[in-house]
């Protein structure tokens, strides 16, 4: 009876290092496809703060948005070149995005390739106002044309004179 004691507890101690394997091999896994997930950005060149593996980086603009993209594009911003301004990624919760400060950039992404960003992730608001870079499809392209002459700069002339 004593060695059979012995034996079920071996064997017990075995199931449980067992289990315990098993789990730390799934959390490694999960933890390496979460890691690879956020490594997009920095894969593509972009320089990104440092992120938390569930919140991306939201958790660190909770309290100050503005201000804290103003000092990330400071510290990991990088010069476009030619088009002028910076650019840096960012993730928000596992979905990584883009951040610049250069107008021609936004330009050349919101006017002239604007049928290859037509549905953008949606922003959280509260006010629930239509706004440009919360619509999608065919309401988008409805408002984009109607707003797009105002973009020009030969419009732009006309009106300043």
């Amino acid at each position: 009876a004593v060695v059979s004691t012995q034996s079920d507890k071996l064997s017990r101690e075995y199931d449980t290092l067992c289990v315990l394997d098993c789990s730390h091999i799934t959390l490694n896994q999960v933890v390496f496809r979460e890691e690879k997930k956020f490594q997009i950005l920095a894969n593509y060149g972009y320089n990104v703060p440092p992120i938390n593996f569930v919140a991306g980086n939201l958790h660190q603009i909770a309290k100050d948005d503005i201000g804290t993209m103003e000092d990330w594009m400071e510290r990991y911003g990088e010069e476009i070149g030619e088009k002028g301004g910076k650019i840096m990624g960012w993730y928000r919760g596992p979905n990584p995005a883009l951040w610049t400060s250069s107008p021609e950039l936004l330009k050349e992404i919101f006017i002239k390739d604007a049928e290859t960003f037509i549905d953008r992730p949606m922003l959280d608001r509260s006010d629930n106002i239509p706004h440009l870079i919360n619509m999608k499809g065919k309401e988008w392209k409805r408002a984009r044309s109607t707003l797009a002459p105002t973009l020009h700069r030969s419009k732009d002339r006309r009106k300043c004179t």
